[in-house]
């Protein structure tokens, strides 16, 4: 009887809980906001310190990697947090942006994109990409599938505002995106279309959403 009790008293016996390893974050976005200062971990200071950030008494913290590691190879810019958001602000300059990792991020294609668009006299369309989980930036990045990569257009003079590729990741679809939305335009060459790509991509967004139902 005697172990039984103690064991009961150990079983409900107070704990103090370091609040410094608890913090408010967004981990799509890699958005985080300082520990909980104050100490011990208390519902009072959680519910003050949750309070605090949406009354923005508290500023986000955000992550980069180093700027020295962005670099252009072949017209294309690899971007980081750091200077994202410079680089969808040029004025006159429409933006084309990859979002993802080195696994998901087909480089090839936007090399591809690059070439195409000077042989056909357009420079003002800046081709980039970023790694979305090792950065982050104030104005968020657009929402999407967390595990796929995402192509995007930012028009010049937009704040940022993006409008996301429909369809598979061809020059086609991606002039057709340019010319509807961006604030500079490209010719397109009909014969870029491929109908039977195109429903094959259909088809794998569909099955793709579908994995998502509960």
């Amino acid at each position: 009887p005697e172990r039984t009790r103690g064991r009961s008293h150990r079983r409900h016996r107070r704990r103090t809980v370091d609040s410094s390893i608890f913090h408010r974050g967004d981990l799509v976005q890699n958005i985080y906001f300082q520990p909980i200062p104050a100490n011990p971990l208390t519902l009072d200071n959680a519910k003050r310190y949750l309070a605090a950030i949406e009354e923005r008494q508290l500023s986000p913290r955000f992550i980069s990697e180093p700027l020295d590691k962005s670099y252009s190879l072949n017209g294309v810019t690899y971007l980081v947090g750091k200077n994202y958001e410079q680089f969808i602000n040029q004025p006159g300059k429409d933006a084309f942006i990859a979002f993802g990792s080195s696994e998901t991020i087909d480089i090839n294609f936007l090399e591809d994109l690059v070439v195409d668009l000077h042989k056909n006299g357009q420079f003002n369309v800046n081709v980039g990409f970023i790694d979305i989980h090792k950065n982050s930036v104030p104005s968020g990045f657009p929402i999407f599938m967390y595990d796929k990569s995402h192509l995007a257009l930012f028009p010049s003079n937009s704040h940022g505002k993006s409008f996301p590729l429909v369809g598979s990741p061809t020059l086609f679809n991606v002039y057709v995106l340019i010319n509807k939305y961006g604030f500079n335009k490209v010719p397109i060459n009909e014969d870029l279309f491929d109908p039977e790509g195109e429903m094959g991509s259909v088809i794998y967004y569909v099955n793709e959403l579908e994995s998502f139902r509960p």
